[in-house]
């Protein structure tokens, strides 16, 4: 199966730097784990983007395997758009007005 064009919306490229400098001041190997794991989540998604439900606003998302993050998504006919990636534990309220559209 051929994979996805990926492509971020701006927030979620910020919401990923943002991740990735809060596990960088713990640990650069830890920084580079998570965006090893962000990276096959992405790889994942390029390939079987009907894997994961539908969720609020017809978003999709995938929890990243080994950090609290969710990716959300949007899936189109040839393309995946990124529209966040949040932290697992933020509130429900702020995830909705984080993906208010």
């Amino acid at each position: 199966m051929a994979k996805l064009k990926v492509k971020f919306e701006s927030n979620a490229t910020l919401e990923l730097i943002e991740a990735a400098d809060y596990y960088q001041k713990i640990s650069s190997d830890l920084a580079y784990k998570f965006l090893n794991d962000f990276d096959a989540a992405i790889d994942e998604l390029s390939i079987h983007p009907k894997l994961f439900r539908v969720r609020e606003n017809n978003y999709r998302a995938i929890l990243l395997n080994d950090f609290p993050y969710l990716i959300y998504y949007r899936l189109f006919a040839n393309q995946l758009i990124i529209v966040a990636v949040i932290n697992a534990h933020r509130s429900n309220k702020f995830k909705k007005k984080r993906l208010k559209r």
